[in-house]
């Protein structure tokens, strides 16, 4: 959701696009073409950009939320489905399931900037600005981890 644009954004796992819908008339105001089977989808107000992780073809699409346009589509790891935003510092974090990783992907640049292992099949994360952590739940590993600022210099 982008209150700055009053906008709801969808991600449509079977036509491989991003609906926008336009929070005033409850209609779609653009369809916006992302990669194979996406799921999760987060808005970063830090650079005005909708992010949505495409599990088929591990990437996540940039958009951008004034166009409705894409703008870059970074390779992440082996299907990707789980999306968190640090806004402050304008970094998404993209939680990969099938190598067990987490994606940083910077804001500004639109690439991923480092890989972190994590615990087996992640499937949660949350980043909490108060304290700089990011919360990643590992089904498979039955627990959750939290780690601070993936690594410290991003």
């Amino acid at each position: 959701y982008s209150r700055r644009h009053g906008a709801i954004y969808c991600s449509n796992f079977y036509t491989a696009d991003v609906k926008v819908i336009d929070c005033a008339t409850n209609h779609v105001s653009a369809t916006v073409p992302v990669g194979e089977r996406p799921r999760a989808i987060c808005y970063n107000p830090t650079g005005d950009k909708v992010y949505c992780a495409n599990t088929q073809d591990n990437t996540v699409t940039v958009i951008d939320a004034a166009t409705n346009t894409a703008l870059a589509t970074p390779a992440v790891g082996k299907q990707p489905g789980v999306l968190a935003v640090n806004a402050p510092g304008n970094k998404v974090y993209c939680a990969n399931a099938g190598d067990s990783t987490v994606s940083v992907i910077d804001g500004a640049s639109n690439s991923v900037v480092a890989t972190v292992k994590v615990g087996r099949n992640p499937s949660a994360l949350y980043y909490n600005a108060a304290n700089d952590r990011l919360y990643c739940a590992s089904r498979q590993a039955n627990r959750v981890a939290h780690y601070r600022s993936l690594p410290a210099h991003l």
